[in-house]
């Protein structure tokens, strides 16, 4: 245990951070964020759809990093939602109209 808690805190201060944990034990898995990721977006609702068609609404997320976006594609309730687990993203729709919540 030693052995790893030296490699894992060298400076002893009792702080293991994720990065090297992951790199210790999880040598070959890819730990890295994507930049994108496709997004499907479902509303049963017939009256929250555009003209009362209930269909999956297809998207892209753009992952921007940690550095405030220049460009906001839009502020709806789903870009909200998926900024709690990523804070600076874009969301682009494959449709001119964001899918709605309610």
């Amino acid at each position: 245990v030693s052995l790893v808690k030296s490699k894992l805190d060298p400076e002893n201060l009792g702080i293991i951070l994720l990065g090297p944990f992951l790199l210790e034990f999880f040598p070959d898995q890819d730990s890295g964020i994507p930049d994108s990721f496709p997004i499907y977006h479902y509303n049963g609702l017939k009256q929250s759809n555009h003209k009362e068609r209930v269909e999956y609404v297809e998207g892209t997320v753009l992952v921007l990093g940690f550095e405030d976006p220049m460009v906001r594609t839009d502020d709806t309730p789903v870009k909200r939602c998926l900024q709690t687990k990523w804070p600076y993203i874009e969301l682009l729709w494959a449709t001119n109209r964001s899918p709605s919540l309610n």
